[in-house]
């Protein structure tokens, strides 16, 4: 589909909204936003566009955890079982069949801290990274990191522990305080393009509009034309894209974390998570800085302004997105 200019955009029936407009058809479908030559409805476009990107989630507060992640998710007992069915599923998206992934890339990435007592479930594309320092740091994770780092209250990676039986994971469960973050699916989709596309070099780059339509095509073509990272590169690209909603979720499908904040609201959020972090620190523990500043650029709505961009050239990518991401908008309460 050739780029859409803002320009030419025309709303028939302003009272729509795009994805009626653009068609909520499926995977391989969906309809076209009608084009008039006009420029008399720019702004409502773009109040319909600047909506969708900041539409909070719903979800988002504290919650009364039913019980513990889905072990199978998680435990690195079940990393095989994973892996073959990733292996399963990849098959199927070399043969066309685009779907959501099971979780991969090891796990739902849950991180244990047991001086500060917490369990964060750390997602992608949410300002993970950045909320590393604030939290005391990841053990063994050097990824930009100073070398001078005081890691001696850092949290562990519980995914990768080969000996925690999931009786004691239940423990932590029930007596630590446990968080995670999540983001709006539009930009969190439209900041996955952007960083998996500077990943691909010597690989076919696909442009907006195409992996709009196939949202797992970074994995498909990394692993087709040999130009992935690693062996795993194509369980990282596929994992920087799939829905959020798993990995909040026990196994009967209820909420199985104490809070979720958002992206959006990264630096409030963080302080009521350090409030409660706090509160159940262990004697001795310095207390985490509850009114640090999250380094992290806009908050992470529009990511300096390029995702909002992304979306007035290619509107029709906006149904795309909430086809491809319908679980992660109907449990997070993001309203299409």
């Amino acid at each position: 589909m050739p780029a859409i200019s803002p320009s030419t955009i025309q709303l028939t029936n302003p009272k729509k909204t795009l994805s009626e407009l653009g068609g909520n058809s499926g995977m391989e479908g969906g309809g076209s936003i009608k084009i008039e030559a006009s420029g008399s409805t720019i702004h409502d476009i773009d109040k319909l566009i600047k909506a969708k990107l900041e539409a909070g989630a719903g979800i988002r507060g504290f919650h009364n955890k039913s019980g513990m992640l889905d072990p199978k998710l998680w435990l690195h007992k079940f990393e095989k079982e994973r892996d073959q069915r990733f292996e399963n599923w990849y098959e199927k998206l070399l043969a066309g069949k685009s779907s959501q992934p099971p979780v991969v890339y090891p796990g739902c990435l849950v991180h244990v801290n047991h001086h500060y007592k917490f369990i964060w479930i750390k997602g992608k594309k949410v300002g993970g990274t950045s909320l590393r320092k604030n939290l005391g740091w990841i053990c063994g994770d050097g990824w930009n990191v100073p070398t001078d780092t005081n890691i001696s209250h850092c949290s562990v990676k519980a995914y990768k522990d080969r000996t925690l039986w999931i009786q004691t994971a239940k423990k932590w469960w029930s007596d630590y305080f446990v968080f995670s973050i999540v983001r709006n699916p539009y930009t969190r989709f439209a900041s996955g393009y952007s960083y998996l596309s500077g990943m691909m070099e010597g690989c076919v780059q696909p442009d907006f509009p195409t992996v709009c339509r196939e949202p797992f095509l970074h994995a498909k073509l990394c692993n087709m034309y040999n130009c992935c990272f690693n062996r795993g590169g194509r369980k990282h690209h596929a994992h920087h894209v799939m829905e959020q909603t798993s990995c909040l979720l026990d196994e009967a499908g209820n909420v199985a974390v104490d809070f979720i904040g958002e992206m959006e609201n990264l630096t409030q959020d963080f302080r009521t998570i350090a409030q409660e972090i706090n509160k159940r620190r262990l004697e001795g523990v310095p207390p985490i800085d509850e009114v640090a500043a999250v380094d992290i650029e806009n908050n992470g709505t529009m990511d300096g302004g390029y995702v909002l961009e992304m979306y007035r050239e290619h509107p029709e990518c906006l149904g795309k997105v909430e086809d491809n991401f319908k679980r992660d908008f109907r449990v997070l309460g993001y309203g299409v």
